[in-house]
């Protein structure tokens, strides 16, 4: 378990680089919805480098679930991690033996949320 987090009867509080941060499902389905806005962004407006993977991962995302487990919170593949003192959702990928990727998003409040 990352000793940065702690996890109690479906929360999780984050000790971050701006403060302590409280995390449950419903936390989780918010950052949910806003992935799949990013996800939904015009290709003009969307990263070039991941254009290929932006409509598998909307896709994934509309079909995953929102949970928290032990030490985990997970929307789906992507796992909520303190990276640094900062928020992150990082995707793990299922074990393969062909070449992978880990993919992340910094995750920053806007607006207090």
């Amino acid at each position: 378990m990352n000793t940065s987090s702690q996890a109690e009867r479906g929360r999780m509080r984050f000790e971050l680089a701006s403060g302590t941060l409280e995390v449950d499902v419903n936390t989780l389905d918010e950052d949910e919805a806003g992935n799949a806005v990013f996800f939904k962004k015009p290709e003009a407006e969307f990263p070039t480098q991941y254009l290929e993977v932006r409509d598998y991962f909307k896709q994934e995302l509309e079909r995953s679930a929102c949970w928290i487990n032990g030490d985990s919170a997970r929307i789906g593949s992507w796992r909520l991690e303190n990276r640094d003192g900062r928020l992150e959702l990082v995707r793990y990928p299922p074990p393969s033996n062909e070449d992978m990727y880990i993919f992340h998003a910094t995750l920053e409040r806007k607006d207090s949320e």
